[in-house]
């Protein structure tokens, strides 16, 4: 019989129970774990005998990725090391890499070589681009994802891009699309009984990302170049401070901005003329914010 203890640590911790062999490294991979492990599962995280995952060398991100996790190191090139990743794997649930396509086969700990000792095991798999294709075998990072998904085209500057992203994008979506499907493994194999291969794409995950864009859905409507909407932003104020205004679409923030900053004849122009008017509309914008 559960006492109300019981209970309420099953509602907060609803991934109790939930055990999850963590290969990957630096962000793609450790976020998706972190996730998982927020909610209660037990995650061992498996790093290498030569200094372990290269995010240590950065221990604010290490920690940000890695908390709540065990952590053990394993020489996966040896037999023994081999061994004892199977034993680990017998009584696993989920297990995540995020090797280059054909690593783990190598290495004889594929998805193939597991079920064999667990058939019930979720195999999760991240890559840059997936684990078949043309590009497969390509080595990447966070920025030549963006950059492969298209998402890099809707910024009409791209030297705003020359420096490093101040959030590892394709590393997040990847990871978060990632934890997402290995929920819904679980929920799969609670009713058949059965486990699964789940690859995940970053590239593909940014590319969905992109559905959700403003600014790609107006480029495909209005066809500028140099598209923004003028009157979404951060805008600097006389103290030095910012201010963030979110006025996009909605034409009753437009209203109620024009209420507060006299925008004059621009205030009775609809989104895309507003648009079309951004530099002055802007320029406006700021000119009062400054006062």
């Amino acid at each position: 019989m559960q006492t109300r203890e019981d209970q309420k640590n099953a509602r907060c911790y609803p991934l109790q129970g939930i055990k999850i062999l963590d290969l990957s490294t630096q962000v793609p991979g450790p976020y998706c774990s972190m996730l998982l492990a927020d909610l209660g599962a037990e995650v061992i995280k498996i790093e290498n005998t030569d200094g372990g995952d290269q995010t240590r060398l950065l221990p604010y991100l290490f920690n940000s990725v890695n908390r709540n996790k065990k952590c053990i190191a394993l020489n996966l090139k040896s037999s023994e090391a081999t061994e004892i990743f199977y034993k680990l794997a017998e009584k696993t649930d989920v297990i995540l890499e995020g090797f280059r396509p054909g690593v783990c086969k190598k290495l004889n700990i594929d998805y193939d070589a597991i079920k064999k000792i667990n058939s019930q095991i979720i195999y999760c798999s991240i890559t840059g681009y997936g684990q078949d294709g043309p590009y497969k075998d390509k080595p990447g990072h966070d920025i030549n994802y963006l950059g492969y998904a298209g998402l890099l085209s809707l910024e009409s500057d791209l030297s705003t891009y020359s420096k490093m992203p101040p959030l590892p994008l394709a590393d997040l979506a990847g990871s978060t699309f990632a934890a997402i499907s290995i929920l819904t493994a679980l929920i799969s194999r609670d009713k058949t009984g059965v486990g699964q291969y789940i690859d995940v794409s970053m590239t593909a995950s940014v590319f969905s990302l992109i559905g959700a864009s403003i600014s790609a859905g107006l480029q495909g409507q209005n066809g500028s170049e140099s598209l923004y909407i003028p009157h979404y932003g951060l805008f600097q104020t006389r103290d030095g401070k910012f201010l963030t205004l979110g006025v996009v679409h909605e034409e009753h923030f437009w209203q109620k901005l024009c209420s507060v900053v006299d925008m004059g004849d621009l205030a009775g122009l609809d989104l895309f003329n507003r648009i079309a008017k951004k530099e002055e509309i802007s320029k406006l914008i700021r000119e009062k914010i400054v006062g």
